[in-house]
């Protein structure tokens, strides 16, 4: 460990032309030994403590084993307030820094836990206090379920899914998500309206009922066809509206005589007399212009995708 010269000591006129070259030395080695004053260099743990000669070091286990644990860093050449910087060397041979492992040179993390060092891009730094190292930062990675580091928030879709493993929620988006997933989550067979082309987070498109409007039925009874079912029939009926001859489909009327042996009945076509005799059948003209029609019924509706209109029950 190198000691800075004492205040004043250099603009002292009575320097020596040695004593300043000394004093300068002491100054160079100094400030190398400080970090970022020199380039990294590799220190070995031998039974469980490193010696750092400058403020930023790479680490590695004894004898390349797989994981080794490191107890102390000793002061010998770092004095009080000095930082330390420290990673490991290799990737494949894990660092394990001992959260107050106990005597002079002992770690205190900030989590009260050990820590490992086992990429190469891990950093942590160190300052000493008296003669105890404590972190004052650490380059987190990503956050595991044994392990913090970053963790990327997740967005309002992808917490609405609910698949993804990397990435956090907070309060509010899972109280969101809650929320959006409420209405289908206690009938997992319910389907829903949406007014959007594409599936909404957490829902898939129903391919199988393409071209077909909705149709909201009342009761169990109404259409005479299940909610939940794509219903094919293609019956109308138009409330309070008149047929007209349009919408009639071109028809005969079979008028049948009956009449008596002998007999005829006669009635007037095209401004001429018809006589029919006993038996006979007489065809009106056709009429109608073939238009979509209906004779009656109860239903109202083209071919449909029938279903109910529900909510939580709350």
């Amino acid at each position: 460990m190198t000691t800075l010269p004492a205040s004043g000591y250099l603009e002292n006129a009575a320097r020596t032309h040695q004593e300043m070259k000394d004093a300068f030395e002491d100054l160079r080695d100094f400030i190398s030994e400080r970090m970022g004053g020199s380039a990294s260099s590799e220190l070995t743990i031998a039974a469980g403590s490193i010696t750092p000669t400058t403020g930023f070091h790479s680490v590695d286990t004894q004898t390349d084993a797989a994981s080794d644990e490191l107890d102390n860093i000793l002061t010998t050449n770092l004095d009080e307030g000095s930082p330390l910087i420290i990673y490991a060397e290799d990737d494949a041979r894990t660092v394990v820094l001992k959260h107050e492992s106990g005597g002079a040179g002992q770690l205190h993390l900030i989590d009260d836990i050990d820590y490992s060092l086992d990429d190469v891009e891990k950093f942590i730094i160190f300052l000493r206090i008296g003669t105890d190292w404590y972190e004052v930062f650490r380059n987190y990675h990503s956050a595991s379920t044994t392990e913090q580091g970053v963790v990327e928030l997740a967005t309002e879709a992808e917490a609405l899914v609910g698949a993804d493993t990397t990435r956090a929620v907070t309060s509010k988006g899972l109280v969101d998500a809650i929320n959006a997933l409420a209405v289908l989550a206690w009938d997992a067979e319910g389907k829903v309206w949406m007014y959007r082309n594409d599936a909404a987070p957490g829902m898939t498109l129903i391919a199988g009922l393409t071209d077909k409007v909705l149709s909201l039925k009342g009761g169990s009874n109404a259409y005479n066809v299940d909610g939940g079912n794509p219903d094919s029939v293609e019956t109308w009926t138009w409330p309070s509206y008149t047929l007209q001859v349009d919408d009639m489909p071109s028809h005969d009327h079979e008028l049948i005589a009956s009449i008596t042996t002998e007999a005829q009945v006669g009635f007037i076509m095209d401004n001429n007399r018809v006589d029919v005799g006993e038996g006979s059948r007489v065809d009106t003209e056709p009429t109608g212009g073939d238009g979509a029609h209906s004779h009656g019924g109860t239903t109202f509706r083209p071919s449909a995708a029938v279903g109910t209109l529900q909510g939580p029950d709350v």
